[in-house]
């Protein structure tokens, strides 16, 4: 399995691509090509890329790599099970509303 701490390397050192709120799906997929051809094969990264991306574009300034961080009424949240009509769903990213 590949460390997080590689992933979390190759999304801190593209970080400025990342913190353009009008950035591409095709810059997106270069990013995603960038990783696999540096490393293996895994599909966490794109689940990072996109997060990170939310990130910026959502103005947070919290810890990347927290199981969720926060702004005002925003949540930004990682993997996340939820209960479903039939037994639980896993999302790999999700955006809520904190009431």
């Amino acid at each position: 399995m590949l460390s997080k701490e590689v992933i979390k390397d190759f999304i801190l050192d593209h970080d400025e691509v990342l913190n353009n709120p009008n950035i591409t799906c095709s810059e997106l997929l270069v990013l995603k090509d960038k990783f696999y051809s540096r490393f293996i094969k895994k599909p966490r990264i794109t689940e990072a890329i996109i997060q990170r991306w939310f990130h910026h574009y959502l103005g947070m300034n919290q810890s990347l790599y927290g199981n969720e961080v926060m702004k005002r009424a925003v949540i930004l949240r990682l993997e996340k099970k939820y209960k479903a009509e039939i037994g639980s769903q896993t999302l790999d990213i999700s955006i809520l509303k904190r009431i």
